[in-house]
């Protein structure tokens, strides 16, 4: 079903006629990717709608949850936010399964209280 998406991106793309392999490339890798630096540069930044932005990017790319966490810890720890890092630590135990509740729900609950920290 992708295969026939990205066909049809490339129909919308360029006219009728050959396409070469470059274009192509240039078309298939044209794909807005979230990448867990981005996470931590907009915490960073205090910018919320980025932060909620990205982790909606990394939640549909299926980031590794453990990564996620690693990365809002890791701020945590370096704003010293020791309620955030109870929070993390929470998330810890859900990831693990020994928790239960809505991971993603709570990886936003923690940036956005590291955006306003």
């Amino acid at each position: 079903m992708a295969a026939h998406q990205e066909i049809q991106k490339l129909g919308l793309i360029y006219p009728a006629g050959e396409i070469t392999l470059a274009q192509i490339e240039a078309a298939v890798l044209n794909v807005a990717r979230y990448d867990i630096s981005d996470l931590r540069d907009a915490v960073k930044a205090k910018d919320i709608a980025r932060a909620a932005r990205t982790l909606e990017g990394l939640k549909a790319e299926d980031a590794p949850k453990p990564l996620v966490l690693w990365t809002l810890a890791n701020e945590a720890r370096n704003l010293a936010a020791r309620a955030a890092l109870l929070h993390a630590a929470k998330i810890d135990r859900m990831v693990k399964g020994i928790a239960k509740g809505d991971v993603w729900d709570e990886f936003l609950q923690l940036a956005l209280r590291l955006t306003r920290h």
